[in-house]
């Protein structure tokens, strides 16, 4: 997962720098490294709606306007502990689980971006 999380980190460079071709490069080899368990699915999910988002400019997503700095340190910390609560909930499914686990991972990378 470690592999994983480094591609994060550049996919998360090219999203704020706006090269789109080189985000969807980097989604498409961590799809490609996680590969089929539920969890691995739903966290692949996650990481193409992001990249998805952005290419199309959708103001209404949540990605875009923490891209657009919309959104402050505060409001993220919140969504990364709204993401926290569901990939631990017992009742979710082990792709619902991935889902927000990408989301963490993601969001955590932004944040650390920031800070430096």
């Amino acid at each position: 997962m470690e592999k994983i999380k480094l591609r994060l980190k550049l996919l998360v460079s090219y999203l704020e720098n706006g090269d789109m071709k080189k985000a969807r490069e980097s989604y498409i080899q961590i799809a490609g490294d996680l590969g089929e368990k539920e969890f691995n699915k739903g966290y692949a999910k996650a990481i193409n709606g992001i990249v998805t988002s952005v290419e199309k400019n959708d103001k209404d997503s949540i990605i875009c306007n923490i891209i657009s700095k919309e959104f402050d340190k505060r409001n993220i910390k919140k969504l990364l502990l709204e993401s926290t609560k569901k990939a631990s909930d017992a009742f979710r499914t082990e792709e619902e689980k991935g889902f927000e686990t990408a989301w963490m991972d993601f969001l955590t990378i932004y944040s650390e971006r920031k800070s430096s």
